[in-house]
């Protein structure tokens, strides 16, 4: 599911709010944070 979101969030189908929302249920905190960072 990390990839799935990382791949939307890169391609502007998610924003950064609701990479969060995916929070802790589909991945980690630390995990949403290095997509929004763009360090994934």
């Amino acid at each position: 599911m990390y990839e799935f979101i990382r791949i939307q969030y890169q391609l502007g189908q998610l924003t950064a709010g609701q990479v969060k929302t995916y929070v802790p249920k589909w991945i980690t905190e630390g995990e949403a944070n290095t997509i929004i960072n763009g360090q994934g």
